[in-house]
């Protein structure tokens, strides 16, 4: 999954941690929960940079992304759990 943060303040904005195990998915319709995939070494599958923060000056913006495991072929929306965003319910999977 692939997301992005943007700056539209006219300040520069900490954000705090980029990945973490608040971060998953939700299948509703099989009634199950997705997080990070973790490597052999327990790291997560996700962006190169740091998982802890970021600054973002006034703006700019940050692209993000981490793997999940599929849900099964019959499921067509999601909803997206990120550390500190409201929910994003029924996001649509790209097939």
């Amino acid at each position: 999954m692939k997301w992005q943060y943007h700056n539209q303040t006219e300040e520069p904005q900490k954000i705090e941690p980029l990945v973490s195990e608040a971060d998953y998915l939700v299948d509703s319709a099989a009634k199950k929960k997705y997080f990070i995939v973790k490597d052999a070494k327990g790291d997560w599958v996700a962006l190169d940079a740091p998982y802890n923060q970021v600054s973002l000056a006034p703006g700019k913006k940050f692209k993000v992304w981490a793997k999940f495991p599929a849900p099964p072929a019959s499921t067509e929306k999601i909803t997206v759990y990120l550390n500190g965003v409201p929910p994003l319910e029924d996001v649509p999977i790209a097939k």
